[in-house]
């Protein structure tokens, strides 16, 4: 009956065994939890970061951690890439106003796939923390003040002269950089890129043979 000691102490003892067992039940799970995350954690530890944007994920961490795969070598392709092109286009549009009719048209191909490439190319380098210089070079500069004082054929030998060396330059650069970058987003942009780059190579080496 409910006042029988043994029956309540019956009661009680199979009380104690379902606590026991939804303890023991409760262990397990957090026991499974803790190795899910020490395994998670681990896998986060050996895994390297996404290159990609996207694949990075678009939170401050993500940035950084797509911003550290970016190795020396990486940056300095896109600051030679970015620069070069940036010259190329500025030089170009100099070119579409005074050169002759195959300068011309030269120089407006090279305004075409040069900004689209730097486009892309910013576009890539701002997932990996890396800034593109908005300012020509040097040396690119006083070939630009250069090119601004020439008419005629002289403008042209001399702008073809330029372009000749700055292709030939662009083409051993991305050509490192597609058999070597660390960072698969730049290793591609460099291979898809490179094509275009020794198509305009071809051309300008023809038209070197043409202008004094």
């Amino acid at each position: 009956g409910a006042g029988d000691p043994g029956a309540r102490g019956a009661g009680a003892s199979g009380r104690e065994r379902a606590l026991k067992r939804e303890w023991v039940g409760v262990g397990g799970w957090c026991r499974a939890r803790g190795g899910a995350a020490r395994a998670g954690f681990a896998q986060a530890a050996t895994t390297p970061p996404a290159t990609g944007g996207a694949r990075g994920g678009s939170t401050a961490m993500g940035s950084t951690k797509a911003a550290a795969t970016a190795s020396i070598p990486d940056r300095k392709f896109v600051e030679a890439a970015a620069a070069s092109g940036m010259a190329e286009m500025e030089m170009s549009k100099v070119a579409q106003q005074r050169g002759g009719a195959d300068v011309k048209g030269f120089a407006n191909r090279m305004v075409t796939d040069h900004d689209k490439a730097n486009q892309e190319l910013t576009a890539i380098a701002a997932t990996h923390g890396i800034i593109v210089p908005d300012k020509l070079r040097g040396k690119d500069q006083r070939e630009l003040e250069k090119l601004r004082k020439l008419r005629g054929a002289g403008f042209d030998a001399e702008y073809v002269k330029s372009q000749l060396a700055a292709h030939k330059d662009a083409v051993s650069l991305f050509k490192r950089e597609s058999a070597h970058g660390k960072v698969s987003d730049l290793r591609e942009f460099a291979g898809r890129t490179l094509p275009t780059l020794q198509e305009h190579l071809t051309m300008i080496t023809a038209m070197s043979r043409q202008v004094h």
